[in-house]
Parts: structure tokens; C-alpha cells; sequence
């Protein structure tokens, strides 16, 4: 990590997140926006390699930065710190594109510790956000939620053996939108291959 953009508009939680990351990554460059907006301008600016976004920000919510980030070619590393530790925040927050979600009740020594594991795979979530996490997908069902309509249509084919092209042909869609929707699959239920994603398929109903 070279570059960080803190998206938070209180002045301590600016200076706890900064310390934080400086812990994490002693030599990262750091920019702070106060405003949804600001947050724009500085992305027109440069790119940072990570993000931290708050929820709820003075002009309106973080899931619109975090809607933008995920959607850019050369996406940051996006992590939610909030005060919101409900599954109403928790999980549009991941299903916009989030890849870590850390609450503001920790110290800054733990937050770096967190923020650390980046570099090792190890999403950085708070302890209770993961016991919320494993509570919720002991559901196979709810696991489905984590999905938009059309990349339930996508995994459902990819489920029944269809390859991309096949995929693409009965969506009447490109096959770059395809790859791009199972790319977002495999990232939203943290997997790496058809089999996984079809057998999450499979426990969920979709393929019944």
C-alpha cells in the first residue's frame, strides 16, 4: 500500500484512522476528504491504492464512494470504518464492494494490526462483523442475498456447466460482462473457482 484516501468528516476519527494506517504502513501518503465530494475531486486527482470510508458522511452515503471505487479499472482496496455494526450497514456495504468492514470501537494499535493483514489476503473485519458474518452464511439461502439479479442469472448458469460464451449468449450480453459479474461473484463469496461457486449454488436452491 503507497497511497490511502481517508473518506471522514469527524476531526478525531481523521486523526485515529491516519494514525492507524501510518502503524500499518509507515511509509503510505495520506489524503483526507471531509465530504462525498471532496472525496470525488481527490479520485480525479489521484488514485490511492486503499480507501477507508465512512457510512455516513455530511453529504450523503458512503455506499455511493464505495459504489464509484468498485466500479473503477484500477480498483483500491475499499474498508468501511463506522460506528453501524447492523446487518443493514454491513452488507450492502460488501455487496457495493467493500473488502473489509472495521468498527470504530477498536484501538489504533488493533486497527493496524487489522489494516496489516491486507498484504497477506487477510480481510480486515472486525471481530464481531465476522461473527455476524458466519451467523448469517450458516444460511445457505441468505448467501444469495450477497448477489444483484443479474449476478444470480450469471451464477446460476455458470452452475450448470455453461462457459462464458454460452453465458453471454442467453443473457444477450457481451462475454466481458459476464467475466465481469463472475469476477464479482467469486470476490463477494471470497472463492476462487466454478466448483465453489457451484456449490454454493446448489446449497442456496438457486439450481433446484
Amino acid at each position: 500500500m503507497d497511497s490511502a484516501l481517508i473518506i471522514e468528516d469527524h476531526i478525531d476519527a481523521q486523526q485515529w484512522l491516519t494514525d492507524s494506517v501510518k502503524i500499518a504502513f509507515p511509509d503510505i501518503k495520506i489524503k483526507i476528504a471531509d465530504t462525498l465530494g471532496q472525496a470525488m475531486t481527490s479520485l480525479k486527482e489521484t488514485l490511492p491504492s486503499l480507501a477507508l470510508v465512512d457510512l455516513n458522511l455530511p453529504d450523503g452515503s458512503g455506499l455511493d464512494i464505495i459504489n464509484h471505487l468498485a466500479g473503477l479499472k484500477l480498483k483500491p482496496y475499499i474498508v468501511v470504518s463506522t460506528i453501524y455494526d447492523d446487518d443493514h450497514h454491513i452488507f450492502p456495504s460488501l455487496r457495493a464492494g467493500a473488502d473489509g468492514y472495521l468498527l470504530k470501537d477498536q484501538s489504533k494499535e488493533d486497527l493496524a494490526i487489522s489494516l496489516a493483514g491486507i498484504v497477506n489476503g487477510n480481510p480486515p473485519l472486525s471481530p464481531s462483523v465476522s461473527l455476524k458474518m458466519m451467523r448469517y452464511f450458516s444460511s445457505p439461502v441468505n448467501q444469495l442475498s450477497l448477489l444483484t439479479k443479474k449476478e444470480k442469472e450469471v451464477l446460476g448458469f455458470i452452475a450448470k456447466g455453461n462457459t462464458i460464451k454460452q453465458t453471454s449468449e442467453k443473457l444477450f450480453v457481451s462475454e466481458n460482462t459476464v467475466s465481469s459479474h463472475v469476477k464479482k461473484i467469486y470476490r463477494k463469496f471470497n472463492i476462487s473457482s466454478r466448483s465453489e461457486a457451484t456449490r454454493i449454488a446448489e446449497k442456496s436452491g438457486l439450481l433446484d
